[in-house]
C-alpha cells in the first residue's frame, strides 16, 4: 500500500507540476501579471470613474424627469454613431505610437502624433454635416413618443460640442501608446468631476445657475471634454515631452504616415461605427416599447457599464502591450499577455457580478426618488434583465481582449468586416424579434450578448490562425 501511495504521490507531482510551473511562467517577466497591472490599472480606474458619471449622470436625470432619463440613451448612443468613425480613426495614433516607442523611434512618435490631430481638426466639417441626419432619424424612430424634444436637445448640443471629444482622443492615445496610461486617468478624473459639477449646478440650477435639465447635461459634458483637451495639451508642450519627442519642432503634416493613418485607423473607425450603430439600433427598437421600457433598459445599462466599463480598460492594455512588444520584435510574448489578461478579467468580472447580485435593490432603488407610480414596473423589467449579466459579459470579455489584440497588431481590415456582417445579422434578427413578432425585452438583450460573443470567437479564431504576424505597420 505504501509502495502505492508513493507512485501516486510521485505521479501527482509530476502532473501537476509542469502545469503550475507554465502558468506561473506566463504570469511572470515580460507580459506578465505585473506589467499588465501597471499598464491596466490606470485604464480600469478611469473607466470605472466614467461609468461612475454615467451612473450619476442617470441618477440626476431620473431626479429630473422620467423623459429625461428615457431620453439620454438613445440620444448618447446615437451621438457617439457619429463619434466613432472620427474617434476611433484619430485613436489609432495608439497602435502606431507603441510600436515606434517600442522599436525606439522618437521622431515617428511626434510625427504621427500631429498626423492624428489634422486628422482631427479636418474631421470636423463632415462631423457637423452629420447634426440634420441625426435629428431626423430621432423624428423616424421616436417621433411620437413623450421625451423626443428631450432627446434633440440633448443630441444637438452633443454633435455642435463633439469635435472636441474627437481632438481629446489623439493626446489620450498618445500617452496610452507611451505606456503612460496614469496620466490617461488623471484626464479622466478631471473630465468626470468637471462633469458631475456641472451637472448638479445646470441641470437643477444650483448656486443661481439656470434650471436647464437636458440642456445642461449635454453642456456639462461638452465642458468635461474642454477640460480633458487643455489638461493634455498642456502637459504634452511641458519640457519633458518637447526634449525627448521634439513635439513642438516635428509638426509638419506629413502625407505618407497621413495615409497610413487613413489606411489602418480607417477600418478600426469603421468597426467603432458599426459596434455604435448596433447599440443605436439596440436603443431605438427599445424605444418603440415605450418610456416604462426604455427607461428600464437605460438604468440596467447604467448599472451593466460597472462591470463593462473595466473590461474595455483591459482590452485596451491588451493593445497597448502587444503593440509595443511587436516594435520591439519579440512577437511571442503576445500569447503571454492575452493569457494574463484572462486571469485578471475574469477574477474582476466574477466580484463584480457578487456585488451587482447582491446589491441589486439598492442601485434599483437609487433611480426612485421621484416615487414614480410606474417605477415598480420599471424595477420589474430592470431585475430580469440584470440576470442577463453573466452571458453579456462572457461575450464581451472574448470580444474586447481578441478585438484589442488584432488592434494592435495592425489586423484592422478582418476585423471590420467580421464585425460588420455579423452586426448585420444581429440587427436583423433584434428587428424580427421586437418590432415584428413583438417578443419581450429580455429577448433584445439576450441577442445582444449572443451578438458579442459570436463576434469574439470569431475574432479569436482570426487570431490563433497568425495572420497578424506577417503585418508590419511601423515598417511599411
Amino acid at each position: 500500500m505504501s509502495y502505492l501511495k508513493n507512485l501516486y504521490k510521485e505521479m501527482d507531482i509530476k502532473l501537476k507540476y509542469p502545469l503550475e510551473r507554465m502558468v506561473l511562467r506566463k504570469m511572470r517577466g515580460r507580459g506578465g501579471i505585473k506589467e499588465l497591472i501597471r499598464i491596466a490599472l490606470p485604464f480600469v480606474l478611469s473607466m470605472l470613474s466614467f461609468t461612475v458619471l454615467g451612473f450619476v449622470d442617470r441618477v440626476f436625470l431620473s431626479w429630473y424627469s422620467i423623459e429625461a432619463v428615457a431620453a439620454a440613451m438613445p440620444a448618447l448612443s446615437l451621438t457617439w454613431l457619429f463619434f466613432c468613425i472620427f474617434t476611433g480613426t484619430a485613436g489609432y495614433i495608439n497602435t502606431f505610437i507603441a510600436q515606434y516607442y517600442g522599436a525606439n523611434d522618437k521622431r515617428h512618435v511626434a510625427k504621427m502624433f500631429w498626423q492624428g490631430v489634422y486628422f482631427s481638426l479636418m474631421a470636423i466639417v463632415p462631423f457637423l454635416l452629420c447634426l440634420p441626419l441625426g435629428r431626423m432619424l430621432i423624428n423616424y424612430f421616436h417621433g411620437s413618443a413623450g421625451f423626443v424634444e428631450q432627446e434633440l436637445i440633448y443630441f444637438s448640443i452633443l454633435m455642435q460640442g463633439g469635435f472636441l471629444a474627437i481632438l481629446l482622443q489623439v493626446p489620450a492615445s498618445f500617452f496610452s501608446g507611451l505606456g503612460k496610461t496614469h496620466i490617461n486617468m488623471y484626464a479622466t478624473f478631471i473630465q468626470v468631476i468637471v462633469n458631475l459639477l456641472f451637472d448638479y449646478l445646470l441641470i437643477f440650477g444650483n448656486f443661481g445657475f439656470p434650471q436647464m435639465g437636458m440642456a445642461g447635461a449635454a453642456l456639462a459634458t461638452v465642458l468635461a471634454w474642454a477640460s480633458s483637451v487643455l489638461f493634455y495639451f498642456g502637459l504634452i508642450f511641458q519640457k519633458k515631452y518637447r526634449l525627448k519627442f521634439r513635439i513642438h519642432k516635428l509638426y509638419q503634416f506629413n502625407k505618407v504616415l497621413f495615409v497610413k493613418l487613413l489606411k489602418y485607423g480607417l477600418p478600426n473607425g469603421l468597426s467603432f461605427f458599426v459596434g455604435e450603430m448596433s447599440f443605436a439600433f439596440f436603443n431605438l427598437i427599445i424605444g418603440l416599447l415605450g418610456t416604462v421600457a426604455m427607461a428600464a433598459s437605460n438604468i440596467v445599462i447604467s448599472i451593466y457599464l460597472f462591470a463593462v466599463l473595466p473590461v474595455f480598460g483591459f482590452g485596451l492594455a491588451t493593445s497597448v502591450l502587444i503593440g509595443q512588444y511587436i516594435g520591439r520584435k519579440k512577437r511571442k510574448i503576445c500569447d503571454k499577455i492575452i493569457f494574463n489578461v484572462f486571469m485578471l478579467t475574469f477574477i474582476y468580472v466574477f466580484f463584480v457580478l457578487w456585488m451587482i447580485f447582491g446589491l441589486e435593490n439598492v442601485l434599483l432603488g437609487v433611480f426612485n426618488k421621484t416615487g414614480l407610480a410606474e417605477f415598480e414596473e420599471i424595477t420589474l423589467i430592470a431585475k430580469k434583465l440584470i440576470l442577463l449579466f453573466p452571458i453579456l459579459l462572457v461575450g464581451e470579455i472574448v470580444y474586447q481582449i481578441y478585438a484589442n489584440a488584432l488592434n494592435g497588431a495592425g489586423d484592422t481590415k478582418f476585423k471590420m468586416w467580421a464585425i460588420f456582417v455579423i452586426t448585420f445579422i444581429f440587427m436583423s434578427l433584434e428587428y424580427v424579434v421586437i418590432v415584428m413578432w413583438g417578443w419581450p425585452i429580455m429577448y433584445i438583450w439576450l441577442l445582444a450578448g449572443l451578438h458579442y460573443f459570436v463576434m469574439g470567437l470569431v475574432l479569436y479564431f482570426r487570431y490563433k490562425m497568425g495572420v497578424w504576424k506577417t503585418i508590419n505597420i511601423h515598417g511599411d
